[in-house]
């Protein structure tokens, strides 16, 4: 919605523009008519940035504080795709190609594509409708990425203080630039707004300028932090931090180690993007580490969450249909990983944590295999399947990306591409 409640129409950014060619071409009588027409068809509607009463200064401090004391944990978490899971769009963190004839993405109608472009360290997505003789362009900038990148990125712009997602995003299986998951090919828009409750997946703090409504998507531009970050999981840092630059040699205060929580409280901590969107209960980011999740948002019933197959936000149920989990009292996301360090791919280092239970020889390949089996358990048990909830839709049709299950199992046809591997 913009600032004055109206929806954004497709022609409603921060720059419209008639190129060069068009007003060499035509007269300017024929560009007002076109112009005026377009105006009529498109719903065109312009609001003006709200920037609003200054917010409170949050509780959360952002990861770099932490280094004061932390400087080891720092540089490891720094780079984990927890941590990369949102920035600021620079040339660094987005990864798509802002090359002449790789920044473009054509879809099924031929009036439409869209263009990637880079100036002055800013990057922009700009739709290109060829109608009536005229290229008619919107443009909007990138202006936070979300998404490590390891499937995938999406980019976000604001419009005044509303957020909202843009309309071409970057697969890594395709390696390049894709219709947004959400987004219709062959569709001009750019009005998918982002709600507080994706930002709880993807930011560590974001302050609501209607915080009582969860559908908001209205935020102070200046009083956010990016990534999935320390305190998240350790609980907001302002007091910590502040305590502990006047008293460095005492406990820690003002923080939870989620080590002294038990499991259910554990598991809340990673159930807050792992277990379904769920319904909110209470505000936005108001869940602190500790405290029951469920009174905070009222998430799927596990049944349900499975029945969609695999995704990164029903990781948690999955876990829980496994023997591994339900024969234990203790198990919890972090048994498996190491939340300071990027792990990803090491599949040796999970391995070796799966024989922490499961010694080798009880596996029906030792036989067979001996000790290579060692350094995979992970692909015959936990292998990559089908995300069929997002789906990007391209000029050529559906596709889909694919990500780690996490229900540990006997898996028949990953056992058989395992041993066609070995065998190659």
């Amino acid at each position: 919605m913009t600032e004055n409640g109206e929806r954004p129409g497709p022609f409603s950014g921060r720059r419209l523009a008639v190129s060069k060619k068009t007003r060499l071409a035509v007269s300017c009588s024929v560009l007002i008519a076109v112009a005026v027409l377009v105006f009529w068809w498109s719903g065109f509607s312009q609001s003006g940035a709200d920037t609003g009463p200054p917010g409170r200064p949050p509780p959360f401090v952002g990861a770099v504080a932490c280094r004061e004391c932390h400087a080891e944990k720092f540089e490891s978490f720094r780079h984990t795709a927890h941590h990369l899971t949102s920035q600021r769009a620079t040339v660094d963190t987005i990864l798509g190609d802002f090359s002449p004839g790789k920044n473009l993405l054509k879809t099924r109608n031929p009036e439409l594509h869209f263009r990637m472009e880079a100036h002055d360290g800013e990057f922009f997505q700009t739709a290109v409708r060829e109608r009536f003789v005229i290229d008619w362009t919107q443009t909007e900038r990138m202006d936070i990425v979300t998404g490590s990148g390891k499937l995938g990125q999406t980019y976000l712009f604001w419009n005044g203080n509303g957020l909202f997602q843009l309309p071409v995003s970057y697969m890594a299986d395709a390696g390049g630039w894709q219709n947004s998951p959400g987004y219709m090919d062959g569709q001009l828009r750019f009005d998918r707004k982002i709600s507080p409750r994706c930002l709880e997946c993807h930011a560590t703090y974001f302050q609501s300028k209607d915080p009582e409504d969860n559908s908001s998507n209205r935020f102070f531009r200046d009083n956010f932090v990016l990534g999935i970050s320390c305190e998240r999981c350790h609980g907001p840092g302002r007091e910590h931090v502040a305590y502990h630059r006047d008293h460095p040699d005492s406990p820690a205060q003002h923080i939870v180690n989620p080590e002294k929580l038990d499991r259910d409280r554990q598991i809340d901590l990673c159930k807050q993007c792992h277990s379904s969107a769920g319904e909110p209960i209470q505000p936005s980011f108001a869940y602190r580490p500790g405290r029951r999740l469920d009174d905070y948002v009222n998430l799927d019933p596990l049944d349900e969450q499975n029945e969609i197959g695999v995704h990164s936000n029903n990781q948690i149920a999955r876990l829980t249909l496994s023997n591994c989990f339900q024969q234990s009292e203790s198990m919890t996301c972090v048994t498996c990983h190491n939340l300071h360090v990027m792990e990803r791919g090491d599949l040796p280092l999970f391995s070796r944590r799966c024989q922490k239970c499961h010694e080798a020889k009880s596996c029906g390949l030792h036989a067979e295999l001996g000790d290579r089996i060692t350094k995979n358990c992970v692909d015959c048990h936990l292998p990559k399947l089908e995300d069929k909830k997002t789906k990007f839709f391209t000029k050529d049709g559906v596709q889909t990306t694919q990500i780690r299950d996490h229900y540990i199992t006997i898996y028949d046809e990953a056992t058989r591409a395992y041993l066609d591997a070995i065998e190659e």
